[in-house]
């Protein structure tokens, strides 16, 4: 098949026409011949339309009465001879609008007996012919030059000397053909129609069948019926409001959740670096550096990591050459013959609350450096920025006001004291203090903290 546009119509060219008695038989001819859509052409004239012709009678009366006939019987769903042209369902969908060009022809009556070849393209050709009104089951044919020279010789044997000399139209007058051609199409002739499968009429008949069950136990339970639309609507009202209530209650717990982490600053649950100082160096005050000929080789003191937690402590020792291996005080723990373990302990961190200053910027966190250099400590941030912090709140990630700056400090003299100072600075912290013997009994210190600075990208919404 092939379908061409002129203007606003669509037509199509090279369905396969045959004349059928029966409409109820469309469907077993398209079956026969793997066919599922078709398009219909009333019926050609017969013997006695020609007789008629021939003695002068009123054609056209006699051809307007066969069509009228022909659309009652289609309507009726019965009986009637009618010309069908069978298709591909697949093509038939894609145009759905489309006109049979055969079709279109013969409902024109200006061509009872007319047969052409018109060029399509360089290579294709529609073979036309129409005897006494009717397309012959070759008169709608897309092919070749070849083919259609043997059509035009096997239709010239038909027509005799009725029909109009063939011709050869050339490429796109097929268009000015059709178009000056104006006949009053009107349904269902020429139009191109879908098979139904049978599956899809018994659902069809189905549904109907429930449709009108449906209302027939509808009009006889009337009231009952409305009554329950007025339960099912109350009812879902009542979804309805509870479904917002909790989108509110929803809303409103996220906003108080958003304001809380907004507002909540990790730091003040924290120790001081002052009170975590004091609890460290109050218990490396009663460390022991030489257990059983074992020597202390390093020290160290963690902060807890949720507040209210534990201060912990742990202390390694070396083995010196009057180290023995056994009768350790209690605690005290062997590992591999080579280290020492002291006891793990840890104490309860007090409580703190610390005033409520606001968050330093980044510029401001550079006074470590001054707090550290008269010692002789280095300080050095571990990152090149502060990392911001997010949390996530239902399904968004809400920015929060203030970033962590992990830093280092380290030094080789008593640190306890400086660090007190450091709480010059509100919102640092300090998560380990670690000291490690040198080989001379000097200790060298490392201070492992973080400090919280504003996020210069927390526009505060």
């Amino acid at each position: 098949m092939q379908f061409i546009r002129i203007g606003k119509q669509e037509f199509a060219f090279g369905l396969f026409w045959q004349l059928v008695d029966n409409q109820r038989r469309i469907r077993e001819d398209a079956q026969r011949l793997n066919m599922d859509a078709y398009a219909l052409v009333p019926p050609p004239r017969t013997s006695e339309d020609t007789e008629a012709d021939e003695d002068g009678a009123d054609v056209k009366g006699k051809r307007k009465r066969a069509l009228f006939g022909a659309a009652r019987a289609k309507k009726r769903g019965g009986g009637g001879r009618v010309q069908v042209g069978f298709c591909s369902a697949k093509e038939a969908k894609r145009h759905k609008n489309a006109l049979s060009a055969a079709a279109y022809v013969a409902l024109s009556g200006e061509n009872e007996s007319y047969f052409a070849s018109f060029q399509l393209d360089k290579k294709t050709y529609w073979h036309l012919a129409i005897h006494n009104g009717g397309i012959l089951p070759e008169g709608d044919t897309i092919c070749d030059r070849e083919t259609c020279e043997t059509l035009i010789s096997e239709h010239t044997e038909i027509f005799g000397s009725n029909a109009t000399p063939h011709e050869y139209h050339a490429e796109k007058e097929v268009q000015e053909f059709l178009a000056a051609l104006n006949p009053t199409v009107k349904k269902p002739w020429a139009q191109l129609h879908v098979l139904q499968s049978r599956s899809a009429i018994i659902r069809r008949y189905v549904v109907t069948g429930v449709v009108v069950m449906g209302v027939i136990v509808g009009a006889i339970a009337l009231a009952k019926y409305y009554k329950r639309q007025q339960v099912t609507q109350r009812h879902q009202q009542q979804k309805q409001r509870e479904a917002i209530l909790r989108a509110r209650h929803k809303k409103m717990m996220l906003a108080q959740e958003r304001k809380k982490a907004l507002r909540a600053d990790p730091w003040k649950g924290q120790l001081p670096p002052g009170l975590f100082a004091d609890l460290c160096e109050s218990k490396l005050s009663h460390v022991p550096f030489n257990v059983n000929g074992w020597e202390l080789a390093s020290w160290s003191c963690t902060a807890p990591e949720k507040p209210g937690g534990a201060v912990t402590y742990a202390t390694n020792y070396a083995p010196t050459g009057n180290a023995t291996f056994g009768a350790f005080p209690a605690g005290y723990q062997l590992q591999n013959n080579q280290t020492l373990l002291g006891p793990a302990t840890s104490i309860g961190a007090p409580s703190s609350a610390m005033l409520d200053r606001p968050l330093p910027r980044r510029g401001q966190a550079y006074s470590l450096y001054d707090l550290a250099a008269p010692v002789g400590w280095s300080v050095k941030f571990t990152k090149r920025d502060p990392v911001a912090q997010f949390k996530k709140i239902g399904d968004k990630k809400v920015l929060l006001p203030w970033s962590k700056w992990p830093f280092m400090a380290s030094g080789s003299s008593w640190p306890f004291l400086f660090l007190r100072e450091f709480n010059e600075v509100p919102t640092l912290r300090i998560i380990s203090i670690q000291a490690t013997v040198n080989t001379n009994d000097s200790l060298n210190w490392i201070v492992s903290g973080v400090l919280y600075v504003q996020n210069p990208n927390y526009s505060g919404s």
